[in-house]
């Protein structure tokens, strides 16, 4: 198997995580100002460690913790 070969079952594995876990949640629809910002803030975290960990530059860990206070804040 070549580098490249790793490289795409890996990122496949990751979006397939991330889907599973976005499906599972139980999202609800919140009107109060202060939950819906730190939700927008906390997704926005989770996109920039994304591309930090497409260039090699984040952790799985620090993929998978961000991805979990983002999906946490989405179901409260």
């Amino acid at each position: 198997m070549s580098k490249t070969e790793g490289t795409m079952n890996t990122k496949q594995n990751l979006k397939k995580h991330f889907l599973d876990k976005l499906y599972s949640t139980v999202g609800k629809a919140t009107h109060n100002y202060h939950k819906r910002k730190m939700r927008e803030s906390l997704h926005e975290q989770f996109d920039e460690v994304w591309v930090r960990l497409n260039n090699n530059d984040a952790t799985l860990s620090e993929w998978d913790k961000a991805l979990n206070k983002w999906l946490t804040m989405e179901q409260i």
